[in-house]
């Protein structure tokens, strides 16, 4: 019980931080997050205060005939601050965003290892509709 409590907690946390950074709301000290995709959706900004210039986000896809088209397969960031390993990101793919925006998927929290140097390639959980897409809330904490 105690884990599906953190859980909740945790995609609550990341989508109180989408609707901050919707809202354009900052902070003096937080960095923001840019969100560069050639392929999907557009983007939330969220802040990460161990990256000071932004962090850009690419999505895998692959074609699966149940949808059909294409779902997302994982979700990369890029450029990201080297004193960001070690810490944890959650990443949820959202529906919208604004202020109603819902979580369709997400990408399990894990710690960053940045073993490509500024870059890690994150597996998206279950099946999400890259149609469905239209934004991303990332929190690096820790």
């Amino acid at each position: 019980m105690a884990s599906t409590t953190s859980k909740k907690s945790r995609k609550g946390l990341a989508l109180g931080l989408a609707v901050l950074g919707v809202a354009g709301l900052s902070l003096a000290s937080a960095a923001t997050l840019t969100l560069n995709s050639a392929t999907l959706g557009s983007g939330v900004k969220v802040v990460a205060s161990c990256d000071t210039d932004g962090i850009d986000v690419s999505y895998g896809t692959s074609f699966l005939a149940t949808i059909p088209g294409y779902r997302v397969t994982t979700v990369t960031l890029k450029n990201v601050d080297a004193s960001c390993a070690t810490k944890t990101v959650t990443v949820d793919l959202l529906d919208g965003i604004t202020a109603s925006a819902v979580s369709i998927g997400n990408v399990a929290p894990v710690a960053l290892t940045l073993t490509t140097g500024t870059s890690q390639a994150l597996t998206v959980v279950g099946t999400v509709d890259a149609a469905a897409v239209k934004g991303v809330a990332v929190v690096i904490n820790g």
